[in-house]
């Protein structure tokens, strides 16, 4: 597993702010974009958190050649986590 760091994406949900950071923790490329594709399907009832419920992530190639790789040395489960902009009102 990897974790992925993903910093200024400019866009995350569909509370718009340029500049958030998206962490996905996955075995590859290819399956972090299935996870943000599982993502992006969420609604409102399949989860409780109201930011991936409203989740509409586009990474771009840029976005993927700035982002940070880093190898765990464990098995950890799939994970998703979306930060906006702190500044937001």
């Amino acid at each position: 597993m990897k974790v992925f760091i993903f910093k200024d994406v400019e866009y995350l949900t569909s509370r718009y702010h340029s500049d958030g950071g998206l962490v996905v923790i996955a075995k590859d490329r290819a399956m972090v974009e299935r996870v943000i594709e599982d993502t992006n399907k969420l609604t409102y009832n399949d989860t409780d958190d109201f930011n991936l419920s409203e989740a509409q992530i586009e990474l771009t190639e840029e976005d993927w050649d700035k982002a940070l790789i880093y190898p765990t040395d464990t098995n950890v489960k799939v994970d998703i986590f979306v930060f906006p902009n702190a500044g937001c009102c």
